[in-house]
């Protein structure tokens, strides 16, 4: 009997990101994104999100970050979402990111905010509004 891929798959385990310090960056995840430090490895770390895939940090001197580019535009890695755009914005704002799009409204429904990590890995945060 075959079974379909969506019925053989549980979900997404991990997402890894390249850093260029694991230890700076598992302090930065942890104290401005919330993150939970599972296991740290020297050459990588272990974070877990409150729900979803737990996050890898690989430590690499590659200048490469982890974004999208299509069309001459930057898109982020990863999405995220929180019920508070004013107190996280006023976190990152003191957190040593590059913050690349402050809260914007959008359709009076979504608010959002692209942000860099320490390493340059972009990302989106939006708030949806109710």
């Amino acid at each position: 009997m075959f079974h379909s891929v969506g019925t053989m798959l549980k979900g997404i385990s991990h997402v890894q990101l390249p850093v260029k310090n694991v230890e700076e960056s598992v302090v930065w995840y942890t104290t401005y994104l919330g993150l939970e430090l599972k296991a740290n490895f020297e050459a990588f770390a272990v974070l877990k999100f409150g729900e979803g895939p737990d996050l890898f940090l690989w430590e690499t001197q590659d200048t490469r970050e982890m974004t999208i580019h299509v069309d001459g535009e930057y898109l982020p890695v990863m999405g995220l979402e929180t019920d508070d755009m004013e107190a996280f914005t006023a976190k990152l704002e003191n957190s040593g990111a590059t913050i690349e799009l402050m809260p914007i409204e959008k359709n009076a429904e979504m608010r959002f905010v692209k942000f860099s990590d320490l390493s340059g890995n972009l990302f989106v945060v939006h708030q949806v509004i109710r």
